[in-house]
C-alpha cells in the first residue's frame, strides 16, 4: 500500500493482479499463485470550499472514461447509469463499514490507471483497495458486498510481491512468497482483448467435479511452481494445471482452441477465454502472437512486482 499526502489531498495506489494457479477452484477453499504487478491504480482526494463532490476516472491513455458529479447530500441517490450506481453501491458500503460520515464535505476525486481498463488486471480490484483504504475499512469486506469473488485481487493490491492466497468467506489469508523463476527471461503475457465477466466465468465451475485427489493436487502446484528451477518442468506442470481445469469446468484449454501448433505453452489465468494468458518461450516466440494478432505482450520481468 502507497498512501502519501500532499497539500491536504489524500492519495492511495493499488497494484494490478495476474492469479496464475487456481482460477475457478479457489473459490472453493483451494489454494492459488497470484502475483501483483507493478502496473495499478491511484486515487486522489482533494478538499474543495463548497459542498460539490466531482469524481473523475482516467484511463491509461489520459482520456477521461468516467465522470460523475454529485453534493454532499444527494451523493447516495440512485442514477440511472449503471456504473454511476455502481459505485454509489460501493461508496455506501464502504460508509456503512466506516461507521462515521466520510463524504460529509466537498471534494475532487481523481483516479489514474497505468493499464488499459479492458486489460482485465484488476480495475475492480484495485477500485476497491483504494476505497477501502481512503475510507479505512476492511477491503475484503467491501469487497465480498460490492462484486463477491475470491478476494486474491484485494490481497494483491496492496502486496509487495507474489503471494499464495487462500480464500474464507470470513477471514481470507494469503502468504508473501519468493517467486522470481531463474528463467524469467522465458515467460511473457499476452492479451486475448476478449474481456471476461467474472461472474459469468465463475458460473462455469461444477464443484461437484472437484475430488479430493484433485483439491489435493491443485493445492499442491503452487509450492511446486515456486520451487521449480527448470523450464521444462515448469511447463509441465502448467500443463497440468490447465488439463485439470479443463475437466472441472467442461472448456478446451486456450492453447488446444487457440494456438495448437505453439511449441510452448500457454495458459489462461483467471477466467478462460479471455483477457491474458501466460506463455513460455525466448523473445523469438513472441512473434509468433504477433503474427496471429495478438500485438499486447509483457514480459515476466517487467510487469510483475
Amino acid at each position: 500500500m502507497k498512501v502519501s499526502q500532499i497539500e491536504h489531498s489524500l492519495q492511495f495506489y493499488a497494484n494490478g493482479k495476474f492469479l496464475i494457479t487456481g482460477e475457478y477452484v479457489v473459490l472453493d477453499g483451494v489454494r492459488g499463485l497470484a502475483v501483483p504487478l507493478n502496473l495499478g491504480q491511484r486515487i486522489q482526494i482533494t478538499p474543495r470550499t463548497d459542498q460539490a463532490i466531482i469524481w473523475k476516472s482516467f484511463n491509461a491513455d489520459g482520456g477521461i472514461w468516467f465522470h460523475w458529479q454529485t453534493t454532499v447530500n444527494s451523493w447516495s441517490e440512485s442514477s440511472s447509469d449503471s456504473v454511476t450506481q455502481k459505485l454509489i453501491d460501493i461508496l455506501k458500503h464502504a460508509q456503512e463499514l466506516a461507521g462515521s460520515f466520510i463524504l460529509d464535505k466537498g471534494c475532487e476525486i481523481t483516479m489514474h490507471l497505468d493499464f488499459d481498463r479492458q486489460f482485465g488486471m484488476g480495475s475492480s480490484s484495485t477500485l476497491i483497495s483504494l476505497i477501502a483504504q481512503w475510507f479505512q475499512v476492511d477491503p475484503y469486506t467491501l469487497q465480498f458486498q460490492s462484486f463477491g469473488g475470491s478476494g486474491y485481487d484485494i490481497a494483491c493490491a496492496t502486496s509487495n510481491g507474489p503471494i499464495v492466497y487462500r480464500y474464507h468467506p470470513e477471514q481470507p489469508s494469503y502468504k508473501s512468497i519468493d517467486f522470481d523463476p531463474d528463467f524469467n527471461d522465458d515467460l511473457f503475457f499476452v492479451y486475448l482483448n476478449q474481456k471476461q465477466d467474472s461472474r459469468q466465468s465463475i458460473a462455469r465451475f461444477d464443484k461437484d467435479l472437484l475430488s479430493e485427489n484433485v483439491r489435493i493436487r491443485l493445492n499442491q502446484i503452487p509450492d511446486l511452481l515456486v520451487s521449480c528451477k527448470d523450464l521444462i518442468e515448469f511447463e509441465n506442470i502448467l500443463h497440468e494445471h490447465e488439463q485439470l481445469i479443463s475437466r472441472l469446468i467442461g472448456l478446451e484449454p486456450v492453447q488446444k482452441v487457440l494456438f495448437n501448433d505453439y511449441t510452448g505453452v500457454v495458459k489462461s489465468l483467471g477466467g478462460w477465454g479471455g483477457d491474458f494468458v501466460l506463455a513460455t518461450g525466448d523473445e523469438a516466440k513472441q512473434e509468433y502472437f504477433k503474427k496471429k494478432g495478438y500485438d499486447v505482450i509483457y514480459k515476466w520481468k517487467d510487469i510483475v512486482l
